[in-house]
C-alpha cells in the first residue's frame, strides 16, 4: 500500500509493481507490448497509474493483465487493489 501526500492509500500501484517484477518487466517493455497487441498507450500514463496519480480503467487494466499474462490470482490481486483504491471496501 502507498501512502500518498493527501493521505490517501493507494494498493494498486504496490500490486502493479509486484507483477512487473515478477514477469521481468517495467512501463516502457508493456507499454511497447501493448501497443504491438493493439492496445494504445503510453508510458506515462502507465507511470502515472503505477504512482497512484490517475486511476485504472477497467478496460486498461484488463490490458494490462492480458498482455503480462498474468495468471488468475495475480489478476484478482490487481482487480482488487483498483478496487480498494477506489474506496470499496471488500
Amino acid at each position: 500500500m502507498l501512502l500518498m501526500p493527501n493521505g490517501k492509500r493507494h494498493h494498486l500501484p504496490l500490486e502493479l509493481q509486484k507483477v512487473l517484477i515478477a514477469k521481468q518487466s517495467n512501463y516502457t517493455h508493456l507499454a511497447k507490448a501493448m501497443e504491438r497487441r493493439g492496445y494504445p498507450i503510453t508510458k506515462q500514463f502507465l507511470s502515472q497509474i503505477g504512482k497512484g496519480i490517475r486511476p485504472a480503467p477497467v478496460v486498461q487494466l484488463k490490458r494490462i493483465c492480458e498482455t503480462l499474462g498474468c495468471d488468475e490470482l495475480e489478476r484478482l490481486m490487481l482487480h482488487r487493489a483498483a478496487c480498494k483504491d477506489q474506496g470499496y471496501e471488500i
